[in-house]
């Protein structure tokens, strides 16, 4: 017995029946909009100061910003395997 397709969205079946630069357009709209709210989270690392504040050898702002390296490059792998 196998699963049913899933259902396709309304966002779905509205690009299909785009043109591509109407495509295109949407495509650079949502990820100029998904770079451009990035700054909300990255904004804190520059703005706050951490001094005097460390968890284990490094300090808190090194471990952040290492963390947010290491989740871009995670993010990264994640998009090349699934979007190949």
């Amino acid at each position: 017995m196998t699963a049913p397709p899933p259902r396709e969205s309304r966002v779905t079946r509205w690009l299909g029946a785009q043109s591509v630069p109407v495509f295109s357009l949407y495509a650079v709209a949502v990820a100029f909009t998904t770079y451009f709210c990035m700054y909300a989270f990255r904004k804190p690392f520059a703005v706050a100061t951490f001094a005097g504040v460390h968890v284990g050898p490094l300090g808190l702002k090194s471990l952040l910003v290492m963390s947010q390296v290491c989740g871009y490059a995670l993010s990264k792998v994640a998009g090349i395997k699934l979007v190949s």
